[in-house]
């Protein structure tokens, strides 16, 4: 098992950045969307530090999301091995956290705890997880 925590993304690594774009390799796809194996992290400077992942099997799909390290409080990720091998971690400092964000009418936003991205910062290998610690975490966790 490998444990990750919210610092995760606090390590450098070549997020998108400042509009420009990085393509992650989902080799089993999102869950609920199995046959959207490739989609494309940008980062609009002028959505910091949101981010959208957007779908180039099917341009209809994208997400917003946000990297883990803005999720306050002692988040952290437990993988099962399965999930840690399928995107080739074998220390959690090779791995990134994103968290699906969800804006509401009201103007709320929620982010996914329950189901997050973790993706291999060298490969760029991407698997949406169930964690083993699932139980203990929020599907729709309110941000401030």
């Amino acid at each position: 098992m490998l444990t990750l925590d919210k610092t995760c993304g606090e390590i450098e690594a070549p997020l998108a950045l400042e509009g420009d774009a990085i393509e992650l390799v989902f080799p089993t796809g999102l869950l609920g969307f199995e046959s959207s194996k490739r989609f494309r992290l940008i980062s609009p400077p002028d959505l910091a530090p949101y981010q959208w992942l957007e779908g180039l099997d099917d341009l209809h799909l994208s997400f917003l999301v946000l990297p883990s390290v803005h999720i306050p409080n002692n988040y952290r990720v437990d993988l099962s091995d399965e999930d840690a091998e399928s995107v080739g971690l074998r220390d959690a400092a090779d791995a990134v956290l994103l968290n699906i964000a969800v804006c509401h009418k009201d103007g709320a936003v929620t982010v996914n705890l329950k189901g997050p991205i973790v993706y291999h910062r060298q490969t760029l290998a991407a698997r949406q997880v169930v964690p083993n610690n699932a139980c203990d975490l929020p599907l729709s966790h309110p941000l401030d």
